[in-house]
């Protein structure tokens, strides 16, 4: 079995979006969340979403 060699980095990833995820819950505690934040968080978690998991895959190789 391959060992992933991004594990690091795909763990600072995940703890920095689950704090961004945390912060943005807590300013913005509303029945509407989409509509109440705005894009901008929306894009940023998609971006860190998606550089997670290309270094996931990346890893293997």
């Amino acid at each position: 079995m391959y060992r992933n060699k991004n594990t690091a980095l795909i763990m600072i990833l995940c703890v920095l979006l689950f704090l961004f995820l945390v912060v943005l819950m807590f300013r913005h505690i509303k029945v509407y969340f989409v509509f109440s934040s705005g894009i901008g968080p929306l894009l940023l978690i998609g971006i860190m979403v998606m550089a997670i998991v290309l270094l996931f895959f990346r890893g293997f190789k």
